[in-house]
């Protein structure tokens, strides 16, 4: 039995930081400070990179030390902003925890991976060899898997997909809906895109007779499948395919492409 699965739990931890200087500090400044403190000559208090720099008087600001910033004890005793327009109480300790949790221009985050790996399992126990996985997981958190089933010389795209971590895997559907020619190596199998509830597979091929890209496209999050899609009409043979999906919702397709006078190898973008 082939153990091919494991549980990788992502998290996001802030590191310290917990005040963001551009949606919350510079604010304060831009409502009560810039008037006056936002041109040439001392202090600017307009930009992170001005109130680092400091003014006339020098650093306004210590990192992690609030009670000695120059910036903090002049708002603190209320001699700026002048006249009738202190900060209030709420603002001023936003400066001060801002301060001293280091005055960073951004809130830092960490991406911690959770390498207790359990419950390795065969995804779907078959007779037949599955080979060349390739896994995704979309924004709902769902994991969506694709592999090659053989069975003697009967090759297919197979997909399944967990929505609970893993526990349940749903029934497999055959990708491909021209049956028994998918081709896969070492280096290169069925590959799987997520945006949204579409999912977007691409694969080799040679119903033809020649290997060539397909794809094919689920808009239901993988209970269906559509028709075969040729990617290429180049001559001959295209093959090693990788894929990517921006955050516009933009495919990006790469290929090899290979000429029958075995002289003409070339990579191809769609």
């Amino acid at each position: 039995m082939i153990l091919r699965y494991s549980i990788l739990i992502c998290f996001l931890s802030t590191l310290g930081a917990q005040i963001d200087y551009n949606t919350i500090i510079q604010p304060i400044f831009n409502g009560s400070c810039t008037s006056c403190h936002g041109g040439a000559g001392g202090l600017n208090l307009s930009s992170y990179e001005n109130v680092m720099a400091g003014g006339n008087s020098g650093a306004a600001v210590i990192p992690f030390d609030y009670a000695n910033s120059l910036l903090w004890q002049n708002v603190n005793s209320g001699y700026m902003p002048p006249g009738n327009n202190d900060l209030t109480t709420a603002q001023i300790d936003l400066i001060a925890q801002w301060i001293d949790e280091g005055a960073r221009p951004e809130i830092e985050m960490e991406m911690e991976l959770n390498l207790n790996f359990h419950g390795e399992q065969n995804i779907i126990p078959s007779d037949n060899d599955e080979k060349n996985p390739d896994i995704i997981s979309d924004n709902q958190g769902n994991i969506h898997i694709v592999w090659m089933e053989q069975n003697g010389g009967n090759t297919n795209v197979t997909y399944t997909r967990t929505t609970d971590g893993g526990e349940i895997f749903s029934d497999p559907v055959q990708v491909n809906s021209i049956t028994g020619n998918v081709i896969a190596y070492p280096q290169s199998g069925p590959i799987i895109r997520a945006y949204n509830e579409n999912l977007y597979v691409v694969y080799m091929d040679n119903r033809s007779g020649l290997t060539a890209v397909y794809m094919n496209i689920s808009d239901d999050n993988g209970d269906n499948w559509g028709e075969d899609i040729l990617i290429s009409d180049q001559a001959y043979m295209q093959m090693y395919t990788d894929m990517e999906i921006d955050s516009d919702g933009t495919l990006h397709l790469i290929y090899y492409n290979f000429a029958s006078n075995n002289l003409i190898q070339d990579v191809r973008y769609a």
